[in-house]
């Protein structure tokens, strides 16, 4: 389940639909993602309570053979793209459910990838399903009138020995089982009928019943044809008319560290507790003449820019279009916006969380003070450079308020030193628990760091000389990096090491009732010097109380110094501001404490 359900989430939910209209306005950063993985809740998508569906892992039909349908056409998974005139990057719309959790979402969805085989006598559609990319073909025959079906039910997904199928289903309604989707059996009903005409492929339209949902449409199922939650109706794929900017051959290009502010503010029943921190990236800057391109910090596309106008002291940037995002299924815009900040309304309405957040509205324009002697730029207070999943409406991929730039020049730098903020051990009856720590992105001065240029290692007490190693027989089967002990600042493998900016996770899979303490190191090679920082250990003798506040529990001895952290890992003063920061307390041993400290 696992496998299927990241996969799902973190490929498809991103990509998936980018303008989802049921929410005014829409998250499609990763961050946010992994905090709806786990509470249930996806963005943009409206939850269809009354739907339910098989979930995975799935149970073999009988023999493993189909059941679904005796007139099977085609045996055989597509899977690597056939012969014909391939149609990348065109525009998708259509309406689409996937399964989270057991809870079926729902949407309508446009601006996602369409891509296609044209052949003489077929079409071939790549990724059937919106919300579960298969990296799979759905072939779609051509009839003598110029009409085109899909036959099926046709093979389209393989897990673990089992085969999965991209059928034709129908609503079914039952007071006993309520509604969902079962495979069409019927003669006149098992295909689903396409027209293509001057390069637009659309699926015959569906009738929708009273509550939205198609009657109709092309779902996942097994081999007895249970209905696994995914599903495709109405899909439109339009020929992309929009063009990306273009970096001239002549721009000159340079390094620059990107600032933006971050900002979180929540209720813990004594009033609103807001932080503000301050983030820091690495992105390409080009110059060509008075034109200024800032490559997509978001995607780091190499092939995808956003174009600026330097005059009278300001770099302007208008909206604009900047390519296919192929990791995320996507089509991406640069918008300008401002924001405000408040209520999380929709959040608070239907799960009852009391939350602010900075609310965004595009603006034609985004104006940054420029100063010509030393190249920097800064955006005003309020506003926002947007990665967009949408040219109309706000659907982001990622914000960056008030975004500065400056030159960066790369120098040899010791990282400071990462913060282990938690060690979840609910299921460690179940055999795992999670790991959650902190890799800073600046080094001991405070400058930022390239951390595609850095690297970490784990430990555990059994041998804290020894960097652990992310094996198969250690249970990381999905680990597919070539290096199993260091592990890339931003690799994530879906399943059990995942990074979000400077947040990182980590899932053990041993009693750790058997272990003394984790541990992590962080390396840096700046300027060809390879420098590390201190090995942080967080000791698992004694958790913290029912509070739920985790830390590093050290020898109260004696306290050797005191340091705190922002929780993007970076070093400050004694807190002063409201908001949330890692306290680390090092003692006369050389053990250390982390705790989260609320300064109001």
């Amino acid at each position: 389940m696992k496998k299927i359900y990241l996969f799902a989430l973190s490929a498809a939910l991103l990509s998936g639909g980018s303008a989802f209209a049921q929410n005014a306005q829409q998250v499609l950063t990763k961050a946010r993602l992994s905090a709806l993985q786990k509470s249930g809740k996806v963005a943009g998508m409206v939850k269809a309570s009354r739907l339910t569906a098989r979930q995975f892992p799935a149970s073999a039909g009988a023999n493993g053979q189909l059941s679904v349908a005796k007139t099977q056409v085609y045996d055989d998974i597509v899977s690597s793209q056939p012969e014909g005139t391939l149609h990348a990057a065109d525009l998708r719309s259509g309406f689409s459910t996937l399964s989270v959790w057991g809870n079926i979402m729902a949407a309508n969805y446009s601006n996602s990838i369409g891509t296609y085989v044209e052949t003489d006598d077929a079409i071939f559609l790549k990724n059937p399903f919106n919300g579960f990319l298969t990296n799979t073909w759905l072939r779609i025959d051509k009839n003598a009138d110029g009409t085109y079906v899909a036959h099926l039910p046709q093979p389209i997904y393989e897990q673990d020995g089992q085969t999965f199928y991209a059928t034709h289903v129908k609503l079914s309604t039952s007071e006993s089982n309520g509604s969902t989707y079962v495979a069409d059996t019927t003669a006149a009903g098992s295909d689903a009928y396409f027209t293509y005409k001057d390069g637009v492929l659309a699926m015959a339209d569906s009738v929708y019943d009273a509550s939205g949902f198609p009657s109709a449409a092309i779902g996942l199922t097994d081999a007895d044809g249970a209905w696994y939650g995914y599903l495709d109706g109405a899909q439109r794929v339009t020929p992309n008319t929009y063009h990306k900017t273009v970096l001239p051959a002549a721009a000159k290009k340079a390094t620059y560290a990107m600032s933006n502010t971050t900002y979180s503010a929540y209720d813990i029943g004594q009033g609103f507790v807001e932080t503000r921190d301050t983030a820091h990236a690495l992105v390409d800057v080009a110059f060509d003449g008075d034109t200024i391109y800032v490559n997509n910090p978001a995607t780091k596309d190499s092939s995808s820019w956003i174009k600026g106008v330097i005059k009278d002291g300001k770099a302007t940037f208008e909206p604009q279009y900047i390519g296919a995002d192929t990791t995320d299924n996507i089509h991406l815009w640069f918008e300008p916006a401002t924001y405000t900040v408040e209520l999380d309304s929709s959040y608070y309405a239907y799960y009852g969380e009391v939350d602010k957040v900075r609310s965004y509205s595009l603006a034609d324009k985004l104006e940054l003070a420029y100063d010509a002697a030393t190249k920097s730029l800064q955006a005003p207070d309020s506003t926002s450079f947007i990665v967009n999943g949408s040219p109309s409406k706000v659907y982001y991929l990622a914000t960056y308020d008030e975004v500065g730039f400056e030159p960066w020049k790369e120098v040899a730098a010791t990282p400071a030193d990462p913060v282990i903020t938690a060690v979840n051990e609910t299921y460690n009856t179940q055999g795992y628990a999670a790991v959650t720590f902190t890799l800073p992105q600046f080094d001991t001065n405070g400058k930022p760091l390239n951390t595609d240029k850095a690297y970490y290692n784990l430990y555990t007490s059994d041998d804290p000389e020894t960097p652990y190693a992310l094996t198969e027989d250690e249970g990381y089967e999905y680990f597919n990096y070539s290096d199993s002990v260091n592990i890339p600042y931003s690799y994530t493998d879906g399943m059990d090491i995942a990074a979000y900016g400077a947040k990182h996770y980590w899932y053990i899979y041993f009693d750790t009732n058997d272990i003394d303490s984790v541990g992590v190191q962080m390396f840096y090679n700046g300027a060809g010097e390879l420098r590390h920082s201190n090995l942080v250990w967080y000791s698992l003798v004694e958790q913290h109380d029912a509070a739920g506040i985790n830390a590093l529990e050290g020898n109260e001895s004696g306290v050797s110094s005191v340091a705190y952290f922002d929780l993007s890992g970076r070093r400050v003063a004694a807190p002063k501001q409201a908001g949330l920061y890692i306290k680390e307390v090092t003692y006369a041993d050389g053990t250390k404490k982390g705790t989260k400290v609320l300064k109001k």
